[in-house]
């Protein structure tokens, strides 16, 4: 592969970006079976790549590390439950707003750092989670309900975030033990959907037990790419290279998948993407200014 930290982060969230793609193939599945294959095959994939890399013994100390253990348990749930929704808002015609959720969540990890980390929002954020706010509005108030797909994957994510921050695990080897943690659940409800008779793996033949083997895979690929780069290219690149994947998500759902894109959906968008805008604009100052003006 080529080393090249700029283009591993672009793949990355191009990858991220086509999970819709891979999710609609795999649809036959239930939202609940696909979510077992992709904690299951994680574990084959990312202690294969663990082994090959020589890195295992990271796998070792992350497991041995009570604080650790404990705290990967909690945001295995937390991960677990937004790759649950995202499936499940996929395959039933909601890919829209789920690209909305990716889209709000730099501005919710950004109120969350001030409410629990006691990080100071400038005005411009503050300015920008406005936006955000008022754009989750208009769905309430023009037709009356709450965009929860949305909202849980934003919440969830930046939570998932919140907490992999605070806890400063390997990001491999970290989603390695969450998957090891759910594995067993995930075995557990596979062989109760087997004996319901309502399993796809090997019903539906080895083709489409291939690509659901492949969740494994697909999981692991993007999150390796960014490791690589995560720490060798500014993080006001990482900052904007982050806004591909719910832009593809966004552009899959309109042009690929068929979902209606609203006036109301429209006025959304426009409100939460000048949100970021005004973010970004106040990341880029931030990350530009002089050092004795950052620390103010």
């Amino acid at each position: 592969m080529i080393h090249n930290p700029f283009l591993h982060g672009v793949l990355a969230f191009v990858l991220w970006g086509s999970f819709p793609v891979y999710f609609k193939l795999v649809q036959d599945a239930s939202a609940d079976e696909i979510l077992c294959h992709r904690i299951i095959w994680s574990v084959v994939v990312l202690v294969a790549f663990l082994l090959f890399t020589r890195r295992f013994e990271v796998l070792k100390l992350t497991l041995f590390n009570e604080k650790l253990r404990s705290g990967l348990l909690l945001t295995s749930l937390i991960i677990a439950l937004n790759w649950l929704v995202y499936i499940w808002a996929v395959n039933n015609q909601h890919a829209l707003q789920a690209s909305l959720g990716y889209f709000i969540c730099p501005l919710i990890s950004c109120l969350f750092g001030y409410l629990f980390h006691g990080e100071r929002m400038r005005p411009l954020q503050k300015f920008a989670l406005l936006f955000a706010i008022a754009g989750v509005a208009v769905p309430l108030l023009a037709l009356g309900r709450v965009p929860w797909i949305a909202l849980c994957l934003a919440l969830s994510f930046a939570s998932y975030g919140t907490l992999r921050k605070q806890f400063q695990a390997n990001p491999i080897a970290g989603l390695c033990v969450e998957a090891l943690v759910l594995t067993p659940f995930a075995l557990l409800w596979l062989i109760w959907l087997a004996l319901d008779g309502h399993m796809a793996f090997i019903s539906l033949g080895p083709a489409f037990s291939f690509y659901l083997m492949m969740a494994g895979l697909i999981t692991a690929l993007p999150l390796v790419l960014f490791a690589s780069a995560a720490n060798q290219i500014p993080l006001t690149a990482v900052g904007f290279l982050q806004y591909i994947a719910p832009s593809l998500q966004f552009l899959l759902a309109v042009f690929a998948f068929g979902e209606a894109f609203t006036f109301n959906d429209g006025v959304s968008f426009a409100l939460i993407w000048t949100g970021l805008l005004i973010y970004s604009i106040d990341q880029v100052r931030r990350r530009t200014a002089p050092r004795q003006l950052r620390s103010m």
